[in-house]
């Protein structure tokens, strides 16, 4: 399929060898295919502006260099208006799981989309990659929202494995549980990719926060309340 696209440039992403070839070896493919004339672009963001630089990157190798400065200005005029809107306001304590079982916290850019819409995040470092923890952690610090955003899974399936969260000794006394804080996000569009649409990721997590001072136009597209979901399923 490559020879007979014979592709120019090939964009690829060495953050994860997990959900991707590695990069060397696919260095190596296109070099005994293609020789040198076709450029691969890699690109492994791990903070925001990791992700600014990887757009103005990748548009520079397309040569449309103006389109990855206009789209780089755009989601940062976004990010400070919504950091204009919220450093007054009070920050809630917030844990993002981006897997349930073992349990992994959401790091990389994670917590800097949390800081910036309005949050405080715990249990992850921004830049670094998504740690593990244990529920005793989790139990521990009680925090005030929990985000429920596993890589690569959309609202349905994640709903289908919160079983694995809600059997936890004291799940029903966490603080979150008990105020109806508990949230279920798209990753899978929204926050596992250092894409553009990191824009929507942010607004959703200042819906999620602060829904006095920010309309909920995400709402059952990107994000739901856990539990409003369980009571609309009815009695099980």
């Amino acid at each position: 399929m490559l020879r007979r696209l014979s592709p120019g440039i090939i964009l690829t992403q060495d953050h994860c060898e997990v959900c991707a070839v590695s990069f060397n070896e696919l260095q190596k493919a296109v070099r005994k295919t293609f020789g040198d004339t076709t450029q691969v672009v890699s690109v492994s963001p791990s903070t925001l502006q990791g992700i600014f630089k990887s757009f103005q990157n990748i548009a520079d190798a397309l040569d449309v260099s103006k389109k990855g400065q206009d789209l780089v200005e755009s989601i940062q005029n976004r990010f400070d208006d919504i950091l204009d809107r919220t450093q007054e306001l009070e920050k809630p304590s917030v844990v993002a799981l981006e897997w349930l079982d073992p349990l992994m916290t959401g790091g990389n850019w994670m917590p800097e989309m949390i800081k910036i819409a309005g949050g405080v995040p715990h249990l992850a470092e921004a830049g670094k990659h998504s740690p593990w923890c244990t529920w005793d952690d989790i139990h521990s610090l009680d925090p005030d929202i929990l985000l429920i955003v596993p890589c690569g899974y959309g609202i349905n399936k994640t709903m289908g494995e919160m079983g694995v969260l809600t059997k936890n000794e004291g799940w029903k006394d966490l603080a979150a549980v008990k105020n109806n804080r508990v949230y279920i996000l798209d990753g899978n569009h929204y926050f596992n990719r250092p894409g553009p649409r990191i824009k929507t990721s942010v607004e959703i997590l200042a819906e999620i926060f602060h829904p006095e001072e920010f309309d909920r136009h995400h709402e059952k597209s990107g994000w739901l309340h856990y539990q409003s979901t369980l009571n609309a399923a009815g009695p099980r």
